[in-house]
């Protein structure tokens, strides 16, 4: 089989996809991550209704304030990419099972691409809330 080759350019794609792959490739280690962020989600989320409730039809200055106090702000950062981790490794999951040769490898570059803007932009989201 041919092996796809993304060029020297997208050299640091390809070690982010070299690395979060990696996580798939032991299936002890992808079941305790997998484990370890769905735990995380289950009081991150019953955080997020509970407390964000009050402001998911308020004003945006209000849930702006709200959002821009640190602990706020570094829980829902923490909610967030507790959820990218695990749609990301439940993702892995699916294409290992699911797909194989170039089209597992081109899905499982294209899922450390998409996850990583996701959490890029993510953190950079809530890096402007914290500062006012």
């Amino acid at each position: 089989m041919r092996q796809l080759r993304f060029g020297h350019h997208h050299s640091l794609l390809n070690n982010l996809n070299f690395m979060a792959t990696r996580i798939g490739k032991s299936g002890t280690k992808h079941w305790i991550w997998q484990r370890v962020s769905a735990i995380a989600l289950i009081p991150l989320s019953l955080w997020i209704i509970v407390a964000g409730n009050q402001y998911i039809f308020s004003d945006y200055i209000v849930a702006r304030e709200w959002l821009s106090r640190p602990t706020i702000n570094l829980l829902a950062l923490l909610s967030l990419l507790s959820l990218i981790l695990h749609a990301h490794l439940g993702l892995v999951v699916i294409i290992e099972d699911y797909t194989n040769g170039a089209i597992k490898r081109t899905l499982n570059f294209v899922a450390v691409v998409i996850t990583t803007i996701i959490g890029i932009s993510a953190f950079f989201t809530f890096l402007t809330f914290s500062i006012k």
